[in-house]
């Protein structure tokens, strides 16, 4: 995340706050289209309570690092990135709980919100980022340098990563998961793509009308 921050830049990012089209965006997506899609999915496949809410707390998540990693990897906006990743971790804070009592009609226990996690999130996005800033504007002939080691760090770690969770639990999830859940867990992120892509194209095509 650091080396993200170094692709930061503060007046870009003052000018998505200023004007959060993007925000907007995101969070309509985030707190609209995925627990909406959270709950067709387990409604469609007959999930049971256990893996349904699973599924739920997954689908009323905000985005984490990985959304920002996505972003630069695409070259996409990383200010933008940074910025609805923030605000999406913030107002899960208190959409989650609201959006499971919703979903779950009548969901009380507030203790399947994982609440430790999603302010861990948020230190471990801003933190570091704050950081990335801060060796762009004081020290910046050591920004590009930062940022080609922190991301070819962080490529390796997620191969790694994933490398590992495949031999350790690969085939403990396909023995033990269900194929509905499987389906679930696969179509889910796809569906979430596909409705942010075409969220993002209607908000464009309305400004530019």
């Amino acid at each position: 995340m650091i080396s993200l921050g170094c692709t930061m830049e503060i007046s870009r990012i003052k000018a998505h706050i200023m004007k959060p089209k993007g925000v907007v965006i995101a969070m309509l997506a985030q707190f609209g289209l995925m627990p909406l899609t959270a709950f067709t999915l387990a409604k469609l496949f007959q999930l049971g309570t256990s893996e349904a809410m699973a599924v739920l707390v997954c689908g009323c998540c905000p985005a984490g690092v990985l959304s920002n990693v996505l972003s630069f990897a695409f070259r996409g906006d990383m200010n933008l990135s940074i910025v609805m990743t923030t605000c999406c971790t913030l107002a899960a804070l208190g959409m989650m709980p609201l959006l499971l009592f919703i979903y779950c009609r009548g969901f009380t226990d507030l203790s399947a919100v994982p609440y430790g996690n999603v302010v861990l999130a948020l230190f471990l996005t801003l933190l570091p980022c704050a950081f990335g800033i801060y060796i762009k504007y004081r020290i910046p002939q050591y920004s590009k340098l930062v940022t080609r080691v922190g991301l070819s760090v962080m490529l390796v770690c997620l191969i790694v990563f994933a490398v590992l969770i495949g031999i350790l639990l690969g085939e403990a999830v396909l023995t033990v998961g269900a194929p509905r859940l499987v389906a679930t867990a696969a179509l889910m992120p796809l569906i979430g793509y596909g409705l942010g892509y075409v969220l993002s194209l209607l908000f464009f095509r309305h400004d530019g009308a």
